[in-house]
């Protein structure tokens, strides 16, 4: 019995790489087209990523909206890092990041944009995470402008270029002001979270 139940999710995962491979076949994206060269950075902290992923996953309140979360990374991607997103979740590579870096390292290897999207995919609200600190950087559609220069999202692919600076004001939790700046340019295929 043990034997027969290995054998299915053995089966399960060959088919879940298989469609995730598929997909980014289908989009010709192989591990090249998750590279980048952001930049973002705290106070006068400086993060540089090289690859990168974006995420988009419905939200229930309110109906129509969806988050999309772009993920960067300080190593590259494998084509198994790339069939492991068939589902739309990061923990292969938060695992991977976790076990190939120092500790010291571990603080500086992800980023993430959290873009809220309204019912026509319009960006209305962003937010930055980095180490430490999570910030919203555009507050308003009226803003988005001024973080990025380029957005566009087709359900499929994301355009996204921006550069720009923000103060995260954290001082009713007693953690001060930070500044925060981000430089980045992407045109990446997008999974979709189940």
């Amino acid at each position: 019995m043990v034997l027969l139940v290995n054998r299915i999710l053995l089966s399960l995962t060959v088919a879940c790489c298989a469609a995730a491979s598929a997909y980014a076949a289908q989009l010709g994206a192989g591990p090249d087209a998750f590279r980048t060269s952001a930049q973002f950075s705290v106070d006068k902290d400086v993060l540089r990523f090289s690859s990168v992923v974006a995420v988009v996953e419905s939200r229930p309140s309110p109906p129509g909206h969806s988050v999309l979360r772009v993920y960067f990374y300080s190593f590259p991607f494998s084509a198994d890092d790339i069939a492991g997103l068939a589902n739309g979740s990061v923990e292969p590579l938060e695992r991977k990041r976790m076990q190939t870096a120092s500790a010291q390292e571990r603080n500086r290897s992800r980023a993430v944009l959290h873009l809220l999207l309204n019912e026509g995919s319009n960006l209305w609200n962003a937010s930055l995470e980095v180490p430490g600190t999570t910030c919203t950087i555009v507050v308003a559609p009226e803003n988005v402008k001024a973080a990025f220069q380029e957005y566009a999202f087709n359900g499929k692919q994301l355009r996204l270029k921006g550069k720009g600076a923000s103060t995260c004001d954290l001082t009713s939790v007693g953690a001060g002001k930070r500044e925060l700046s981000w430089d980045v340019d992407v045109r990446i295929p997008v999974f979709t979270k189940y």
